[in-house]
């Protein structure tokens, strides 16, 4: 049993690298402070925030 869940947790690794394929800023880390993906409203405004291209 313990061999059938290690490979449960490989097929789990690959389902993440394809969602971070699908990425809305991909030169950032996915996840940030083991917590705030990309997709979470503090960190999506602030990668939104810096990677603006117009001045102030």
């Amino acid at each position: 049993d313990d061999d059938d869940d290690d490979d449960d947790d490989e097929d789990n690794e690959d389902e993440e690298e394809e969602e971070g394929e699908d990425l809305p800023y991909p030169g950032f880390v996915p996840i940030a402070l083991r917590y705030l993906d990309q997709s979470t409203r503090p960190r999506n405004w602030c990668l939104a925030f810096i990677t603006n291209p117009y001045p102030f």
